[in-house]
C-alpha cells in the first residue's frame, strides 16, 4: 500500500494495525522499530561528519610535522618547534576547510530530525523526539508545528501547510482528509498527505504516520546529496598524488639520512637537526598553505561579483562547461512585473501608460485578481495585480473585508488554476485565476458589459486570438472567471465548473539588459543555452526572442511534445532547442540526459529541494537567489546571490584562466619542493653541520615560493573558453627534472662555490634548472 492517498484513513489505520482513538500499544513499538528503522535521515552522515576530525589528525604529513616539532623542542630548539607546531596546525585546518564546511552544512540539515512530536500511544498523549516515531503512530499537529514524518490526514480543521521544502510551492496549501481516486498523481496533488519538514501555517489535524526517515519524500530528496560523486576532478587527483609523493620522499629520506648519520657517528642533536630539516623542506606544508591562500584570494574575487564558490574543484568543473541550463527566466528579468493589457468584452485595452477606465468588466477583473491574491512577498505576479488595482483606487485590504473569503483551492501546476469562494452581499461567488487554456475548459458563459451570456465558438476564438496577440507581445497572460452561488459551496463540490469568463490580463516583465548582452556573448562563444519557462509555448517563444535566444517554434519545446518523443527522437532534436515551456521534472531530466548524450558538460541552476534531481544530473551545480533552500546551497558547487545571467557567464569566463593558474602553480610548487628535498638530502649526507632550521625553512619554503605565487597570481592567461584542449600533465617528467635539478644544485654548489649555505644557492639553482623547463609543462 504505497499510494496512501488512494485509500481512506480508516483502511490505512487498519492496514498499519493502529487505532485512531488509542494509538499504538507500547509493547508494539519496539517490534515495529526493528522492522521500519529510525525516523532519522542523517544517521550515517552524522558519523561521516565526525570522521572529519579523524581525517585532520590522521594526515601522514601532519603526523610527521607534529613529531618533528616535538623533536625540535626536545632538542631545546623551542622557537623553531613552536613555530612549526602552530604553522602545521594552521595549514591543516585550512587544508580541511572544505570538509569542515561540509560537516557544518550536514549539521544544519540535521535540524530536520531534531524536533519533537505529539503522539498518541495506549490512549495517552506523549511529547517525544520525532526520531522515535514509527509507522502507524497517531500524531497531533497544530499551527506552528513542523511535520515530523510523512503522514496521512485523519481529521483536520482549517489546515493550511507550507510545503516549499518538498514540493517547491511558494503558496500556502489547504489540505483535506478524503481519499483521492486518481492514481500516480504528483506530490502537489496529494492534498490528504503531509510531508516531513513541512510547516503547519494554520489550523490543526490528527494523522497517521505512513513513512519515516529516508523513506519520507524529503528523505528521498536529501539522500541524493550523499550519493557517490562520480565526477573526475583532475586537480584534486593531481594534488593528492603530489602530496603523497612528497610525504613518501620526506619519510624515506628522513629514515635514510638518520641511518647514514648513525653509521657516521653523528650525535643525537645533529641527527634530529638533519631529520627535521628534511621533513620541513620536503613535506607538502608550504604547498598546502600557499595553494589554500591562492584559493582564498580567488574566492574573494568571485565574492566581489556576487558568486560564492565552494572549492577549487568548482573552478575546475566550470572550466569544462559548454552547456547552460537555466531553470528560471528570472535570470533575464527583474523581480517585478506590471499589468500592461486587458482583454474583456471582445476588446484588448492597453493600460501601460493610460489611466484605467473602470468599466463593470474591468472592475470585476480587478476584484477577482485581488480576491485570489495572497499577497505573497515572493510572487511578483501577485504584487503586480495589487499595484494595478491601486491605480484604479481599489485597495486589496478593503476588498478582503468587503468580500470575506470562506474557501480557498490553492494554485498548483497540474490544475493550472487558483480558486477562492467569497461572500458577496447575500450570495457567494467563486473567483478563478489561471492559465488561459485551463480556465477556458471550465467556462460555459462570458461576461459582456456586466451581463452574462452563453459562450459561443466565436467568443472562444476571439479569446484565443487575444491570448496569441498578448503572448506575441512577450506578456504573461492569465485568465479570470467567476461563478455565483445562492448558497455557501463546500470544498468537496466541483466549484471550478460552469464558470463565467470575465477577461484576460497581460503582465510584462522588465528585461535585464546586461543579461541579454551576456546571453549573446555566450552564444557567440558556442555555449549551448537552454532556458526553462512556466509560460505557454507562444509566450515562451516571444520571451525568447526578446532576450535574444529563440528564433522560431522549432527552438521551443513544450511538455506535451517531449512526452510524445522517445529518447532517440529527443536526442536528435535537442541540439536545436533553446527554450522549454511548461515541462515537468521528469521531462527536464530527459532533456539533460539528451544533452549529456551529445557529450555536453552542463551547468544546471536550482533554488529549491525539488531541483535536487536536476542539479545531480548536471556537471556544475549553481544555487541562486535570496530565497534559495539552505540544502541546495549546501550541495551546490557555487551560489549566485542575484538571478543574473551575466554572473553565470562571468563565473565561466574566469574559471578557465584561474584553473590554468592553479595547475601551473601546483606543478611549479611541487617541482620546487622536490628539488629542495633532493638538494637537502645530499647536503645532510655529506655535511656534518647543524643548520638554523627556522631560518632556512622560512627562506627556502616561504619567501621564494611566495614570490613565485605572486607572479602566478597576477600573470594573465589567454584561452578560447572550453574549446582549448588541456595539456597533459606529465607527472614523471616533473619528478625526473626536479630530482635532477636538486642533484645538480648540490653538485654545482659544492664544486663552484664550495659553500654550505642553503639560503641563497638553492633558489638560484632552482631558477636555472626548473624555470627553463617550466613553460614546457
Amino acid at each position: 500500500m504505497d499510494h496512501w492517498y488512494n485509500y481512506s484513513w480508516m483502511d490505512i489505520v487498519e492496514k498499519l494495525q493502529s487505532d485512531e482513538r488509542l494509538g499504538l500499544s507500547l509493547d508494539k513499538i519496539n517490534s515495529i522499530k526493528v522492522k521500519s528503522g529510525s525516523n532519522r535521515i542523517f544517521n550515517i552522515e552524522q558519523k561521516k561528519s565526525g570522521f572529519v576530525i579523524k581525517k585532520i589528525i590522521l594526515q601522514p604529513w601532519f603526523i610527521m610535522l607534529i613529531i618533528t616539532a616535538l623533536l625540535m623542542m626536545v632538542c631545546k630548539n623551542y622557537l623553531s618547534g613552536i613555530f612549526l607546531f602552530f604553522f602545521t596546525i594552521t595549514s591543516n585546518l585550512i587544508y580541511q576547510y572544505d570538509d569542515l564546511n561540509k560537516a557544518k552544512n550536514i549539521k544544519q540539515l540535521m535540524k530536520i530530525d531534531d524536533i519533537n512530536a505529539s503522539v498518541l500511544r495506549d490512549g495517552r498523549t506523549y511529547m517525544i523526539p520525532a526520531e522515535e516515531l514509527v509507522v502507524g503512530d497517531i500524531v497531533f499537529m497544530q499551527k506552528g508545528s513542523v511535520v515530523p514524518a510523512d503522514i496521512r490526514i485523519i481529521e483536520l480543521e482549517n489546515l493550511k501547510v507550507k510545503q516549499t521544502s518538498v514540493t517547491g510551492e511558494i503558496y500556502e496549501v489547504e489540505k483535506y482528509s478524503t481519499k483521492i481516486e486518481e492514481i500516480d498523481i504528483s506530490l502537489i496533488e496529494m492534498r490528504n498527505m503531509l510531508f516531513k519538514s513541512t510547516i503547519v501555517i494554520d489550523g490543526s489535524c490528527v494523522g497517521i504516520v505512513t513513512a519515516i526517515g529516508v523513506e519520507t519524500e524529503v528523505g528521498k530528496i536529501v539522500r541524493t546529496l550523499f550519493e557517490d560523486n562520480k565526477r573526475v576532478e583532475k586537480f584534486e587527483n593531481f594534488f593528492n598524488t603530489t602530496k603523497k609523493v612528497l610525504e613518501i620522499v620526506a619519510f624515506l629520506s628522513a629514515i635514510m639520512v638518520a641511518s647514514i648519520s648513525i653509521i657516521m657517528g653523528n650525535n643525537i642533536n645533529l641527527i634530529i637537526n638533519k631529520i627535521t630539516l628534511i621533513i620541513t623542506s620536503s613535506s607538502p606544508l608550504v604547498l598546502i598553505i600557499i595553494l589554500s591562500s591562492f584559493f582564498l584570494l580567488i574566492k574573494k574575487t568571485f565574492n566581489k561579483n556576487g558568486i560564492l564558490i565552494k572549492s577549487i574543484s568548482s573552478i575546475e568543473v566550470a572550466s569544462t562547461i559548454n552547456s547552460i541550463y537555466v531553470e528560471k527566466l528570472g535570470f533575464f528579468y527583474e523581480n517585478e512585473m506590471s499589468v500592461c493589457k486587458l482583454y474583456t468584452g471582445g476588446v484588448i485595452k492597453d493600460f501601460s501608460e493610460k489611466k484605467i477606465e473602470l468599466t463593470k468588466n474591468v472592475e470585476r477583473m480587478i476584484h477577482i485578481s485581488l480576491l485570489c491574491n495572497n499577497n505573497s512577498k515572493n510572487n511578483v505576479e501577485e504584487k503586480a495585480l495589487i499595484e494595478f488595482a491601486k491605480k484604479a483606487n481599489i485597495e486589496k485590504a478593503y476588498i478582503d473585508v468587503l468580500y470575506r473569503r470562506i474557501v480557498e483551492v490553492p494554485f498548483d501546476l497540474e490544475r493550472g488554476l487558483k480558486t477562492t469562494v467569497n461572500k458577496v452581499e447575500k450570495h457567494y461567488r467563486a473567483n478563478v485565476v489561471g492559465a488561459v487554456d485551463k480556465v477556458l475548459e471550465k467556462c460555459k458563459f462570458i461576461l459582456k458589459n456586466g451581463i452574462e451570456y452563453e459562450m459561443t465558438k466565436e467568443d472562444i476564438e476571439n479569446i484565443k486570438l487575444a491570448d496569441i496577440d498578448m503572448s506575441t507581445d512577450s506578456l504573461s497572460v492569465i485568465a479570470l472567471a467567476n461563478r455565483n452561488f445562492k448558497y455557501a459551496p463546500s470544498k468537496d463540490e466541483n466549484i471550478e465548473s460552469y464558470l463565467v469568463f470575465v477577461g484576460l490580463m497581460g503582465l510584462k516583465g522588465t528585461l535585464k539588459e546586461e543579461s541579454k548582452i551576456a546571453l549573446k556573448q555566450a552564444e557567440e562563444k558556442d555555449f549551448i543555452t537552454v532556458i526553462s519557462s512556466e509560460d505557454s509555448k507562444l509566450t515562451t517563444l516571444s520571451l525568447g526572442n526578446e532576450i535574444g535566444t529563440a528564433i522560431d517554434s522549432e527552438n521551443v519545446l513544450c511538455g506535451v511534445e517531449i512526452e510524445n518523443m522517445d529518447d532517440a527522437a529527443l536526442s536528435s532534436f535537442i541540439a536545436r532547442v533553446k527554450m522549454l515551456s511548461r515541462i515537468s521534472i521528469n521531462e527536464k531530466l530527459r532533456v539533460l540526459k539528451s544533452l549529456k548524450v551529445l557529450k555536453n558538460n552542463i551547468l544546471v541552476t536550482g533554488t529549491k529541494l525539488t531541483d535536487l534531481p536536476l542539479l545531480k544530473a548536471g556537471d556544475l551545480r549553481i544555487a541562486f537567489g535570496a530565497n534559495c533552500s539552505s540544502t541546495i546551497k549546501a550541495t551546490a558547487d557555487a551560489f549566485i546571490e542575484n538571478e543574473n545571467f551575466e554572473k553565470i557567464l562571468f563565473y565561466l569566463k574566469e574559471s578557465k584562466p584561474t584553473y590554468i593558474k592553479f595547475i601551473k602553480f601546483l606543478k611549479y610548487s611541487f617541482a620546487i619542493s622536490l628539488t629542495q628535498g633532493t638538494y637537502i638530502i645530499f647536503y645532510c649526507i655529506f655535511n656534518n653541520r647543524s643548520v638554523n632550521i627556522a631560518y632556512s625553512t622560512l627562506w627556502i619554503n616561504m619567501v621564494f615560493v611566495l614570490i613565485s605565487f605572486i607572479y602566478f597570481y597576477f600573470k594573465k592567461y589567454y584561452y578560447r573558453f572550453y574549446q582549448e584542449p588541456e595539456k597533459k600533465i606529465y607527472f614523471s617528467k616533473i619528478v625526473f627534472v626536479s630530482l635532477l635539478s636538486g642533484f645538480f644544485s648540490f653538485a654545482i654548489n659544492g664544486l663552484i662555490w664550495n659553500s654550505s649555505s642553503l639560503e641563497f644557492v638553492l633558489p638560484l639553482m632552482e631558477l636555472i634548472f626548473i624555470n627553463k623547463r617550466f613553460n614546457e609543462w
